[in-house]
């Protein structure tokens, strides 16, 4: 029963932080250190990559009739114009996950980079994730202000160059604790000038196929390697995720999300510069 509540708990709280701009890891490391849940450093790791395994199908399930249409029109002769648009939208989904194949470049026999990232950062260490966390809200910060200062009324459309940019900016996110999915990918639409109106469903929508690829992968090795866990446990804390993640997702759609950065930038540094020091101490 105590590891069911542990993993509720810590299956709430990382289903809210990760739609949001603030580090998901920082936090599942943090709370995960505090109740004893993570183990081994392999167990750590499988446990949020499952998350993000399934906040990639929470994004899929919540915009699917966006994506079901793109890529029904694209593949369609309803409207030229229609069509094309939405080849673009087919296109930029594979873009998107183009720049994760380089963590599975091998380095030696039986590892891959991927493999060699994990192994050189210690994924379960708290002043790592809580430099990264401090330093992921003041690139935002840097971002929101250089866009303030230079904002064209004509707001661009997502292109695969964006696309291309905003995936080699999550690569960190899946190897170094501390980077935030959002925050990074918030960075690079707000430079390449997207609207507020469509920021929040691009974030998502263009984020989510390099996290399912990525995630599953990391989640079916961990498996066939032989990480214990506990099945029951798992699938309970995964159901409290998703209907988190889906909650947090919902609001985030309907509101000026943006204009939230800002606290949100503050709280990240607030809270890195807390872990970082209660570090010491756990």
């Amino acid at each position: 029963m105590i590891e069911y509540l542990k993993m509720a708990i810590i299956a709430l709280i990382t289903g809210v932080t990760l739609p949001l701009p603030v580090s998901s890891a920082a936090h599942f490391n943090f709370f995960s250190n505090i109740a004893g849940l993570s183990g081994d450093n392999r167990r750590f790791s499988f446990y949020y990559s499952f998350f993000v395994l399934v906040f990639s199908l929470v994004v899929l399930f919540t915009f699917r009739k966006t994506v079901i249409r793109g890529f029904k029109l694209a593949f369609s002769s309803e409207g030229e114009i229609k069509s094309r648009d939405n080849k673009y939208f087919v296109k930029n989904i594979l873009f998107s996950i183009l720049p994760s194949l380089v963590l599975f470049i091998p380095v030696s026999k039986g590892k891959l980079l991927m493999d060699y990232l994990d192994n050189f950062f210690n994924t379960n260490g708290l002043i790592l994730a809580g430099i990264a966390s401090i330093v992921t809200a003041c690139v935002l910060i840097i971002a929101m202000w250089y866009t303030a200062k230079t904002r064209n009324p004509l707001r661009r459309a997502v292109d695969k160059k964006t696309v291309l940019r905003m995936s080699f900016y999550q690569l960190p996110c899946y190897v170094i604790p501390g980077f935030s999915h959002i925050a990074t990918g918030a960075v690079n639409l707000f430079i390449s000038d997207i609207g507020s109106r469509n920021l929040v469903g691009q974030l998502y929508i263009y984020l989510a196929p390099s996290m399912f690829f990525i995630s599953i992968v990391k989640v079916i090795r961990d498996v066939l390697s032989g990480v214990v866990f506990d099945p029951a446990v798992l699938i309970s804390g995964a159901v409290i995720f998703a209907l988190a993640s889906r909650l947090v997702i919902s609001l985030t759609t309907k509101i000026n999300f943006r204009r939230l950065f800002a606290f949100f930038c503050g709280y990240s540094i607030i809270f890195g510069i807390f872990i970082t020091a209660i570090s010491f101490f756990i």
